[in-house]
């Protein structure tokens, strides 16, 4: 899917103990990631807290990362596969996840909001209706495209004292189109 590489990232490449618990990396680690849609999105260092809209990443990210302790919100459907299923005896939380998007990946910005994820990855071959709410709020999103042909994401790490990540003020009201 070309997307794992991008989860990778965002885990931070994780290669915690299977019980480690997540904290903050203050590593000053700086990380580029240009994903599937071409854009270049910076991360200040591995994201603590990750909202997916996209049908499975939770669940590889999960896997990539051993632990849904990053995941602080997912799409209706997945969340509906995670309780009717084995994943949620994997990974108890799942099945309880808030949910950020619904089955057609309208991302709900007010929840969003709420659960100030390091970032947001969104499909970015559903038009800019499903990804500029997103970037609106001033979340950094990584996208993935849904395509025949394999993209490649390419992830960049750096080490750079830390830019401070800027978030633009919630322009109000819920996205009602």
């Amino acid at each position: 899917m070309g997307l794992a590489a991008s989860l990778a990232l965002a885990a931070g490449c994780s290669s915690r103990d299977a019980n480690e618990e997540t904290t903050s990396s203050g590593s000053g680690e700086r990380i580029e990631i240009v994903d599937q849609r071409g854009e270049t999105v910076v991360l200040d260092g591995p994201a603590d807290t990750i909202a997916f809209t996209v049908i499975p990443a939770p669940s590889i990210f999960a896997a990539i990362d051993r632990s849904y302790d990053r995941i602080v919100g997912i799409n209706q459907s997945t969340l509906v596969a995670n309780r009717g299923g084995m994943f949620a005896t994997i990974f108890p939380p799942s099945a309880d996840s808030t949910v950020v998007s619904g089955s057609d990946f309208v991302p709900n910005v007010e929840t969003l909001i709420e659960l100030d994820p390091d970032v947001v990855v969104q499909w970015g071959d559903q038009g800019t209706d499903v990804v500029a709410p997103i970037e609106a709020a001033g979340f950094p999103v990584v996208c993935a495209v849904r395509t025949g042909t394999p993209r490649r994401s390419r992830v960049r790490s750096t080490s750079s004292s830390p830019a401070s990540r800027t978030r633009s003020p919630p322009t109000g009201g819920r996205r009602d189109d």
